[in-house]
């Protein structure tokens, strides 16, 4: 009878699965053919910014907070991750858009030793897409929903430096990935301690 995969620790979630990386856009998306950057780091919340957070019933916050800005040279956008777990021991991110903030220098981004802050007036959408963080065969994974019109479910790990993502939707797999490289990890998640 086979059993459910034991939660991965935080510890070797962030390394593995929110790793700085650059990802080739498709002739299909805008803009095409040109480098998307993703950009993870630690973010600090006020208490009226936590406060704009909305768990889903049973979900306890961790109050850990990753800031992402995927950006190419003409576009970017900003989703923040807010860590939470259930009674049941796993970890979970719950995304959320991120409104009326400034672009981050992509560097200040990689390199900054604290977490960083967001603008006082940003305000937080529900972004309709939760992560379930799985330790399948010591390589900890993503298991993602996607809950806007038609859901979308996904896998997602990292294999040496390329990261692996599937999506599929009601008709099966979604799109093509891009190539993804990784290229490192920001210097504020490097030290990730007991949470």
């Amino acid at each position: 009878m086979a059993s459910i995969p034991p939660p991965a620790p935080l510890k070797a979630i962030i390394p593995a699965l929110f790793s700085n990386n650059v990802r080739k856009t498709s002739p299909i998306d805008t803009p095409p053919n040109t480098k998307r950057y993703y950009t993870f780091a630690r973010a600090a919340l006020t208490d009226e910014q936590i406060e704009q957070i909305s768990y889903p019933v049973g979900f306890i916050p961790l109050n850990f907070y990753i800031v992402y800005q995927s950006e190419t040279r003409t576009t970017y956008q900003q989703h923040l991750v807010a860590f939470a777990t259930k009674y049941d021991g796993y970890i979970y991110g719950l995304y959320f858009d991120i409104n009326a903030q400034d672009k981050y220098d992509r560097c200040v981004l990689k390199t900054s030793k604290l977490p960083i802050t967001i603008a006082p007036t940003a305000a937080f959408i529900d972004g309709q897409y939760l992560e379930l963080y799985l330790n399948i065969q010591n390589n900890p994974t993503i298991l993602g929903l996607v809950t806007k019109t038609e859901p979308l479910a996904s896998i997602q790990y990292s294999k040496g430096d390329n990261y692996m993502e599937v999506f599929t939707g009601v008709n099966g797999i979604e799109g093509q990935a891009p190539k993804i490289t990784i290229t490192d990890l920001s210097r504020n998640l490097h030290k990730i301690h007991h949470v």
